[in-house]
């Protein structure tokens, strides 16, 4: 189950960002959070905002359990079908992982922010500080099944 969900995210981030080239851009600037603006065929590029609310259209139409979730200074999506969480980063990795050293200071007791660190440490090849998290998260929250999976995946 886990690796269709992941098939499907990776489905859809590949056509974006790698067929139709649209691009994150860390900005405050208005057009790049408006959805026609993004989606503009001459511009393709939004903030975390932007990609969020388009990543939000694409997945309501697929019938996707995809939701936005908001953390200090950024926004990012998550799959949440009840059983199975999953992040999706809309913008850049290094970023969010900055915005979730932020709000796990302010909440370390929470262990889904150990999980979510975690995930994206594991995409840019962060094994051991991803292991790391995956720990803490457990220590928090014992017997969490993502942890224990991604840090299984991380070895």
């Amino acid at each position: 189950m886990l690796l269709k969900i992941c098939l499907r995210v990776k489905a859809i981030n590949d056509f974006l960002f790698n067929e139709l080239k649209f691009i994150y851009v860390q900005t405050g600037n208005l057009e790049d959070l408006y959805l026609n603006s993004v989606i503009d065929e001459m511009k393709r590029k939004g903030n975390c905002v932007g990609m969020s609310i388009l990543y939000l259209a694409i997945s309501e139409r697929l019938h996707l359990p995809i939701f936005g979730v908001n953390v200090p200074e950024h926004i990012f999506v998550r799959f949440d079908n009840g059983k199975t969480n999953i992040n999706i980063e809309t913008g850049e990795i290094e970023k969010a992982i900055q915005d979730f050293d932020k709000a796990i200071m302010i909440r370390p007791d929470l262990a889904g922010l150990y999980v979510d660190r975690g995930i994206l440490l594991f995409q840019i090849g962060g094994y051991d500080e991803a292991i790391i998290d995956f720990d803490k998260s457990l220590e928090l929250l014992p017997g969490n099944q993502i942890a224990f999976r991604f840090r299984g995946k991380s070895f």
